[in-house]
């Protein structure tokens, strides 16, 4: 259902903010690479094994992509898998569940453009 995802989404951007100001949760503060992009997700790459706390399998993630220029799109996720890469690569596929209208259209835009 729509509304319990859009509903989820800000809840996930308050929530974000309170951890941060109370330090209940560190966020992450480094910037991570996108290895694969498409309409339907996102495949995220990082060495560090202990990120991978912030991708558990079936977990809803709220991030934001970042596209040339610093354009921000804020969208919320499920990781669907994790998968170890050779050189000690990790791998989080990540699905995309919810994006807002004008996200949206700038992210149909930018993969329209590769």
């Amino acid at each position: 259902d729509k509304s319990v995802l859009i509903m989820l989404k800000n809840l996930s951007m308050q929530l974000s903010k309170i951890f941060a100001n109370v330090k209940l949760f560190k966020p992450l503060d480094e910037n991570l690479l996108v290895s694969d992009i498409s309409s339907k997700g996102v495949g995220i790459v990082f060495r560090e094994r202990s990120y991978i706390r912030f991708f558990p399998e079936k977990s809803y993630v709220h991030f934001e992509l970042i596209l040339p220029d610093q354009i921000r799109i804020p969208m919320l996720t499920v990781v669907r898998s994790i998968t170890f890469l050779e050189n000690k690569i990790i791998k989080a596929g990540c699905e995309i569940i919810s994006m807002d209208k004008s996200a949206m259209q700038i992210y149909s835009h930018y993969l329209q453009s590769l």
